[in-house]
């Protein structure tokens, strides 16, 4: 009502009839379904409809089954994932992951965290990684990946697709869009401050609260473009100053480190020991010493017989100088 949208009126049983089939099955109802559905005088007739065309019994079956609904959602979940041949033979075993997906009612919730959480050495045996590997970036050289742009674009496309939240290249400040600055960074505020303020309550059985435990980081992976917005009434990815919070798992809250000028366009005060700009490979080297591991080590001895390091201290134009971001640990 605030947005002063009129309701649509009642419509009748064959408008219903035409409407649900079209949205659960993608087709249209037989000409005798119709007749049936109009002369039954069950006064809940439209819910049991609705119920009817989703269900899919799996009693003693043997072989998988096939409904109008299974087709058309599977159709569905395949191209909003872009299911095709950039997945190799990995397209058909994702294809039957998402209808088996459909065929025992997976909860959304659960097939998004096994996607985004699957490892693997193959998307040709792990269906769920075929959604990672459909979107990732090579070099210009085409030789190997580009993590950087292959993060990015995991961001952008899973936030696209799982929350409907697109990037903000335009109309950012545009309250009357479904996604703008005020209402994210609204949601951001209130789930980040529960999350935080639940684990605090909690206590573990050794005494310490689960905050205690859980090392918080929240970030992006680039800033915004300050001063004006641009044409399209948005900002564009800006690679000299941005923000991030770390929280519990043994960090000094309470302090902020480092600062920008007054338009957030570059860095004037480092504020820790290395006296420059702090960079992504300094977050990841403070996140794996938070978590006890030795980021400076090389694993030399891996299956593919290249050298694995945890931090990678070459950059395309020169060698960096990694280190922890020690004072976050106060």
């Amino acid at each position: 009502m605030t947005l002063k949208i009129p309701h649509a009126s009642l419509c009748s049983d064959t408008e219903f009839l035409r409407r649900v089939s079209l949205d659960l099955t993608g087709r249209l109802p037989e000409p005798e379904k119709i007749r049936e559905f109009v002369k039954d005088p069950d006064p809940h007739k439209r819910e049991k409809l609705a119920e009817a065309i989703m269900a899919t019994s799996t009693t003693g079956v043997v072989t998988r089954p096939s409904t109008a609904f299974l087709d058309r959602w599977a159709y569905f979940f395949c191209d909003l994932f872009h299911v095709n041949g950039l997945t190799g033979k990995g397209r058909t075993l994702f294809y039957h992951y998402i209808y088996d997906s459909l065929v025992v009612n997976k909860p959304y919730d659960h097939l998004v965290r096994e996607i985004l959480t699957t490892t693997t050495r193959s998307n040709f045996n792990s269906a769920p990684a075929n959604f990672l590997v459909r979107f990732y970036v090579d070099q210009p050289d085409q030789t190997t990946v580009n993590p950087e742009d292959t993060y990015d674009e995991w961001a952008i496309r899973t936030t696209k697709m799982f929350l409907g939240i697109r990037d903000f290249h335009t109309n950012i400040y545009d309250k009357a869009q479904k996604w703008n600055h005020y209402n994210l960074s609204r949601e951001l505020d209130s789930g980040l401050g529960e999350l935080i303020g639940d684990l605090e309550k909690t206590q573990t059985r050794d005494g310490p609260s689960l905050l205690d435990q859980t090392l918080i980081v929240c970030m992006g992976e680039f800033g915004r473009t300050p001063g004006d917005i641009t044409v399209n009434k948005g900002r564009n990815h800006h690679r000299f100053a941005m923000s991030g919070l770390f929280a519990g798992g043994g960090i000094a809250g309470g302090q902020a480190i480092g600062a920008t000028d007054e338009q957030g366009a570059k860095v004037v005060k480092p504020g820790w020991s290395k006296k420059r700009s702090i960079y992504p490979e300094d977050v990841a080297a403070t996140i794996y010493s938070a978590l006890g591991i030795d980021w400076s080590k090389e694993i030399t001895k891996t299956p593919s017989g290249r050298a694995f390091r945890y931090v990678e201290r070459q950059s395309g134009t020169d060698f960096l100088d990694v280190g922890e971001i020690s004072p976050v640990f106060g």
